[in-house]
């Protein structure tokens, strides 16, 4: 039995693993861009509607947002000058 990472070294070899990696990294940062644009469409219909209105069906997310709002702490305002200076 090969496992993945042997497959990686010892098939692929270094060369072609390079050429995957950057194709994982475009990928990857794809996504990201997509998961920042849903983010923020969720933030404006959450600030229009005045909180979330969604009616959840995933029990792994139903019970993550209760764990959240039982034991999750508020989120403290903070001003953007103070953010960029931390940044």
């Amino acid at each position: 039995m090969i496992f993945a990472g042997s497959i990686s070294h010892r098939i692929i070899g270094t060369p072609l693993l390079g050429r995957k990696t950057s194709k994982l990294g475009v990928f990857t940062n794809r996504i990201f861009h997509e998961d920042k644009d849903i983010v923020e469409m969720g933030q404006k219909a959450w600030n229009r509607q005045g909180g979330d209105q969604n009616i959840e069906v995933f029990l792994i997310v139903k019970k993550l947002r209760h764990l959240l709002r039982s034991g999750g702490v508020p989120h403290k305002e903070v001003s953007w000058e103070k953010a960029a200076q931390h940044a």
